[in-house]
């Protein structure tokens, strides 16, 4: 995996660009719970491994289920009743 992180590096400092770790994040997407990689670095940077998070609008989940998708969605209807 950290070598792939490294061809993202390499492309983006062949266009002049630069990634910032500290805005980066990793989520590995599993069904299970097992996570035995190690963590990935950018520019001497190592990024923040993290459980969910939203991408234009959804709610993403490492281990694949919708709970933090549905829950806001759920809370909202029931406010309409």
């Amino acid at each position: 995996m950290q070598n792939v992180m490294d061809m993202i590096v390499d492309t983006a400092d062949q266009d002049h660009m630069v990634i910032n770790g500290s805005k980066c994040a990793t989520m590995r997407i599993s069904a299970s719970n097992y996570y035995d990689l190690a963590p990935l670095s950018a520019n001497d940077s190592e990024l923040a491994h993290v459980p969910s998070m939203k991408l234009l609008g959804v709610t993403l989940h490492a281990n694949l289920k919708w709970d933090e998708q549905i829950k806001p969605i759920h809370g909202s209807t029931l406010s309409l009743c």
